[in-house]
């Protein structure tokens, strides 16, 4: 081969038109896909409690991660449409309709590849892509919120007042200690008397189906699928037909207690505390097959 210079790095390639080391991060890059997919189709599908909201302040969070969606098309795309052309270019009639598909398959050509200048091109724009979905997914861990630390001290035999320092807790850690004062919390109890805290002013406030799913999961007392949740709560809400011809309908085990107006539409809204009763009440029975 002629070439003596690798296309990307200017090192020296003597086996082809990448150098061992743009090669072994080409490698890298390609089985990187396989493993990256979940977590980007899991941000794609992600529900997002305090993001965008579709259909003005009362409208739901849109179901999707804008950046995620595109990313993903863009990887697609970009990878079966150069898998494609490879195998016709080799004479397999292969078809791929997904990127770890065309990930795979380009893995097992890497070396011969190489013999093509347009391996430069992938080897570039395959390492953004990655680059780009690392960054998306790759997302540090949110520490937890515990509220004011309200520890007293003595100095000198003399109390101080509360400490009021927020405290903040790692998802992994049982206990915590705050960087003020020292003092020592455990990160259940404190997280349990938030909630009930929130509990209090929650349980008598009236909402619409999907505001109430929305509280209810961002106070931790429920967890599940926003969508689910509410299409549950409206169940609830609704009466059952009687198997028995000509028999009443089982009443809804939810009644709305006054009606909001949503995007011009009047919506019947429920008491949250009601809601959690009836929520709690159906999964017992779900989990114990009643």
């Amino acid at each position: 081969m002629s070439v003596t210079e690798c296309l990307t790095c200017d090192r020296p390639s003597p086996s082809g038109f990448l150098c061992t080391k743009c090669i072994a991060v080409l490698r890298g890059s390609l089985e990187s896909v396989p493993f990256y997919m979940p977590a980007l189709r899991e941000a794609v599908a992600r529900q997002v409690q305090f993001g965008p909201q579709a259909g003005g302040s009362h409208g739901r969070p849109l179901v999707f991660n804008v950046d995620a969606s595109n990313l993903l098309a863009e990887l697609t795309s970009y990878l079966t449409g150069v898998a494609g052309a490879v195998a016709d270019r080799a004479g397999e009639p292969v078809r791929f309709l997904s990127a770890v598909a065309a990930a795979r398959y380009l893995l097992g050509k890497v070396d011969r590849l190489n013999t093509f200048r347009g391996i430069g091109e992938l080897h570039v724009v395959l390492g953004g892509h990655v680059a780009d979905v690392v960054k998306l997914v790759d997302v540090p861990v949110q520490p937890i919120y515990l509220g004011v630390c309200g520890a007293t001290s003595c100095a000198d035999d003399v109390p101080s007042g509360p400490c009021d320092a927020v405290l903040w807790a790692s998802p992994t850690e049982t206990t915590t200690r705050c960087k003020v004062c020292g003092a020592s919390h455990a990160v259940e109890t404190r997280k349990a008397e938030i909630t009930d805290r929130v509990w209090v002013h929650l349980q008598d406030r009236v909402m619409t189906a999907t505001d109430a799913a929305d509280a209810l999961l961002a106070a931790g007392l429920i967890t599940g699928d926003p969508a689910r949740v509410v299409d549950k709560i409206r169940k609830l809400a609704r009466s059952t037909p009687s198997p028995i011809p000509g028999a009443d309908p089982t009443p809804a085990r939810l009644t709305p207690r006054l009606y909001r107006t949503v995007l011009g539409h009047a919506r019947p809204a429920y008491r949250v505390g009601d809601v959690l009763e009836l929520l709690t009440k159906t999964s017992r029975k779900t989990k114990t097959g009643a």
